[in-house]
């Protein structure tokens, strides 16, 4: 299978699930599954099948259950997030695209990179505060100016890597993203870098708590960077349409935000500019 039927397989499965035609898609998807050396998949698509069939069964029987509709919503989200393991998994598996390599690495080196980057963050919050406090320095701080810039470029680059190659967000991204983002000393070009490797990694892969984190550093109005996370939350809503209204969180997120002058203002700026 070649990296454009892959992408057409995957795309049609979310139409049919958009299109209520859950037995089509997981035809599809079990399809899918069996080119994954993962049985994990095929044991969990099993279950959703399962799942299915007994909501069939209760509805027929039971007829109208308010609690019926919660239940379809949990497996419909469920079967999305599968298909999005199984593509993420056969490209890697089959070598698709070269970047996936990198990201079968920062998988594997996550939790590591994660306890490097609060370490390195640490320092920089502390070089800017004797910077701010103008305390004095060596003078082998001059000499060692070239490395710490190399150094942080390399350490940009992980932070970067990090949000952008990962599927989903850990405690300790979590934790390592607040830290960063509520820290007024943490320059907001960084911010910035930060915004764009989570928008980026929504395109490939959907996780909501990344969303939430682009709301959070929306509301947080900080200039230059929260016009970037703007951005990246349309990007999310055209990109992920289809799976918006499973997750009430957002469309009460919307809602709150909705009767904001701003928030109104400058959506319709940027689609306009688009």
């Amino acid at each position: 299978m070649s990296y454009k039927e892959l992408i057409r397989e995957y795309r049609k499965i979310n139409q049919l699930i958009e299109q209520k035609r859950i037995k089509e898609a997981f035809e599809i998807l079990s399809k899918l599954t069996s080119i994954c050396h993962n049985t994990d998949f095929a044991n969990r698509l099993e279950n959703y099948r399962e799942t299915y069939r007994n909501i069939l069964t209760y509805t027929f029987e039971k007829g109208d259950d308010p609690e019926k509709q919660q239940v379809f919503n949990r497996l419909i989200k469920s079967i999305l997030e599968l298909s999005d393991e199984v593509k993420e998994e056969i490209i890697i598996q089959e070598g698709m695209l070269s970047h996936y390599k990198l990201m079968e690495r920062y998988r594997r080196e996550s939790e590591f990179k994660i306890e490097e980057l609060q370490h390195w963050i640490k320092e920089l919050l502390v070089r800017s505060e004797v910077e701010i406090t103008g305390e004095s320095v060596n003078e082998s701080a001059d000499n060692g100016s070239k490395q710490t810039e190399d150094d942080t470029r390399s350490r940009l680059s992980e932070f970067f890597k990090v949000f952008w190659l990962n599927n989903h967000l850990t405690e300790s991204h979590i934790n390592l993203l607040q830290k960063s983002r509520g820290n007024s000393d943490f320059p907001w070009y960084y911010k910035s870098l930060l915004v764009s490797a989570l928008t980026m990694s929504l395109l490939r892969h959907f996780d909501i708590e990344k969303v939430k984190i682009l709301f959070n550093v929306y509301e947080d109005q900080e200039n230059r960077v929260w016009q970037r996370a703007l951005v990246g939350i349309l990007l999310v809503f055209y990109i992920h349409d289809n799976r918006l209204s499973f997750y009430p969180e957002i469309e009460q997120r919307i809602k709150l935000l909705k009767g904001n002058r701003h928030w109104n203002k400058t959506i319709e700026s940027t689609v306009i500019n688009f």
